[in-house]
């Protein structure tokens, strides 16, 4: 007998138009974002808003800029207009951007190589989240390209940050004025509407209305044309895909000195005049070091200029804008007769830290600013690889141990530390985590991790990174992945290692216990209470329970010139030696970032070994022990009766 389908064929074709319903209903909501007033009260004034949200909504992805800047450096003012060409991702019916203390006096938005305007409702500037918000009288078509025209202007800035006025007096007495920015982290939005955010890459191309008797300069080479009389204006050429944060421009009246680097790269140092025969130091270093960190990293630097300005009132000692370095120029300049080697050895520094950052930074870009860390960590230590490349012959790694990481782990030891990679949902708190820990500990486990991989797979691993990234943003993971996908170091997974150093706050205190030849090691986190907290302390929660994932270095007396390595991952660890030992001394040239302590008789062996013969001791693990002693004495007040002042001595021979 033949069954009767009709009513079930009725139902499959009754579920199956529901689920294409919803499906496409699915689908049309997931490609359009309408806006949603929300009521804000702004300058006593009831305003609605279409978002509600201090991070731009993800609809619109910027393409391109097109800006023109007209200064009057007289009445320290400036307007200026502005082209946004902007991929539709989402189909929308506002548009969000950032400005911040600008006055916006025109806006028309239109579709790419269309005349006809898209109708505008009502523009508003939200100040709580600088941001200016456009309702649209229309959707804009998802995969369309849109252009957003603003007209604007604003006043210089007096505190070094986004466009801001600075000054000097020169040889006559006279005192000079020039214009220059600052727009890291959050300040590009001060000097023109744009989306402010890091991973929102463009290419910038601007214009530049200048007094005749002044120069520009900006992130590209220009051509000059003449607008009048008494001003000129500079066409700068097309920028690379950069951040916002990266652009930048200088109005001055500064000389130069240039040179030409193996790659063809015009690099220079401006300064004001009088200053100009002391940035020769400076420039000769710039043009050694974009040398060498192209090779470095594998990738050629990709602009065809690299100028360098010290800025009299800058507030920074220096920022990467890509092409268009600004350091404080206290910093920068070298007075060969008035400046001793440390002076010599800050300015190297200095600019190696800058020139780094062309490819960490720049080339490849953090995508939100908690892992600002990967910029400046990164940067802080490769500038000891480029200094120690000028100056061999300066103990630079010894400097690192003591400038760079020795403070980095007293500050991560205090319990109002935070982790390496740090949640900033509030951009008004960015400036906060330019700290310590992001740029000194960021830079100590940076080290760490190269030599636990070595210096050929280090440098293997960052140009595979950078070629894979190059012009985007990444987060911390992509950088330990290219890490991961090599086949140098199977045994060490290093995203597992390094996620418990930047993912959670604090240092280790690794516990040594020698009998004969067998070694107990353990870990526990080493943190300062702060004395008025200590009866109801509680340590912020921690996915990693504070435990880390540690390459414990050890050398002993059999093996003085060799640096073995365990893997502590366990709370708990035990391994044997190969032969009877005197001593044992953990974290060898200070190249982990944690503390050691040794239990039963292994600080007298050490001290034994270093009242018979010190020098078995490198400058840097003799530092290393003397700090470890001090911050311990911190923590166990026992341990001031282990060491008399004479044996304190013979650490620091």
């Amino acid at each position: 007998m033949k069954r009767d389908q009709t009513n079930g064929l009725l139902l499959i074709c009754c579920l199956s138009a529901v689920l294409l319903v919803s499906v496409v209903a699915q689908h049309f909501c997931n490609t359009k974002v309408l806006c949603k007033p929300v009521k804000k009260i702004v300058d006593q004034n009831e305003i609605n808003f279409c978002w509600n949200k201090v991070r731009l909504p993800k609809t619109l992805v910027p393409q391109s800029y097109e800006v023109l800047i007209h200064l009057n450096l007289q009445k320290f003012v400036f307007s200026g207009w502005s082209r946004v060409e902007v991929f539709v991702k989402k189909s929308t019916d506002f548009i969000v951007m950032h400005t911040k203390n600008l006055t916006i006096q025109d806006i028309y938005v239109q579709y790419k190589n269309r005349n006809d305007k898209i109708t505008i409702k009502r523009h508003d500037i939200d100040k709580d989240f600088e941001q200016l918000q456009i309702e649209l009288g229309t959707l804009l078509n998802k995969s369309s390209i849109i252009s957003i025209n603003i007209s604007f202007s604003g006043a210089l800035r007096d505190d070094s940050l986004g466009f801001f006025v600075d000054s000097y007096t020169n040889k006559d007495g006279v005192t000079r004025y020039l214009a220059a920015t600052q727009f890291q982290p959050t300040d590009a939005r001060s000097a023109f509407p744009c989306f402010d955010e890091p991973h929102m890459k463009a290419r910038f191309k601007f214009s530049i209305i200048r007094p005749s008797n002044y120069i520009s300069l900006f992130n590209t080479e220009k051509v000059e044309k003449a607008v009048s009389s008494s001003e000129m204006m500079d066409i700068f050429n097309n920028s690379v895909r950069m951040s916002t944060y990266l652009v930048a421009f200088v109005v001055c009246d500064f000389l130069s000195k240039s040179q030409i680097s193996k790659s063809g790269v015009n690099i220079s140092v401006y300064t004001q005049p009088e200053n100009i025969n002391d940035a020769a130091f400076a420039l000769d270093a710039a043009t050694k070091l974009l040398d060498y960190f192209e090779e470095f990293y594998g990738i050629k630097y990709p602009l065809t200029k690299f100028d360098n300005v010290a800025v009299p009132g800058m507030a920074l000692d220096g920022m990467e804008n890509w092409g268009l370095v600004l350091y404080l120029a206290d910093y920068i300049l070298y007075n060969v007769e008035d400046y001793s080697d440390q002076n010599k050895i800050l300015v190297a520094n200095l600019v190696a830290h800058e020139v780094a950052h062309q490819w960490f930074g720049n080339l490849v870009t953090m995508e939100w600013w908690d892992d600002i860390w990967l910029n400046e960590g990164f940067a802080s230590y490769v500038e000891y690889i480029g200094t120690r490349h000028l100056f061999p012959h300066w103990p630079l790694m010894e400097t690192f141990s003591f400038d760079v990481s020795a403070p980095a782990m007293a500050e991560d030891s205090l319990d109002s530390s935070h982790a390496i990679s740090n949640p900033v949902p509030d951009p008004k708190k960015i400036m906060e985590i330019f700290d310590t820990i992001s740029y000194s500990k960021g830079a100590a486990i940076i080290r760490m991790l190269e030599h636990v991989v070595g210096a050929d797979a280090f440098q293997k691993a960052l140009k595979a990174y950078l070629r894979q990234h190059q012009y985007k943003s990444a987060r911390n993971k992509n950088l330990w992945n290219a890490f991961n996908q090599l086949t140098d170091f199977k045994d060490v997974n290093v995203k597992e290692m390094m996620e418990t150093w930047t993912l959670q706050m604090g240092l280790p205190l690794v516990t040594i216990n020698r009998v004969g030849r067998n070694v107990t090691c353990r870990q526990e986190r080493f943190v300062i209470i702060d004395h008025s907290k200590l009866g109801d302390f509680k340590p912020e929660a921690s996915k990693y329970n504070y435990m880390w994932y540690i390459p414990l270095t050890y050398m002993t007396s059999r093996k003085a010139s060799n640096r073995e390595i365990v893997l502590l991952k366990e709370k708990s660890k035990q391994f044997d030696l190969p032969e009877d030992v005197t001593w044992l001394k953990a974290n060898t040239d200070m190249t982990g970032f944690y503390r050691v302590h040794y239990d039963n008789n292994g600080w007298s062996d050490i001290i034994a070994q270093l009242k018979s013969d010190h020098t078995v001791f490198s400058v840097i693990d003799r530092g290393s022990l003397m700090n470890d002693i001090f911050a311990l004495v911190r923590l166990f007040t026992l341990l001031l009766t282990i060491f008399s002042s004479p044996e304190i001595a013979h650490f620091q021979k």
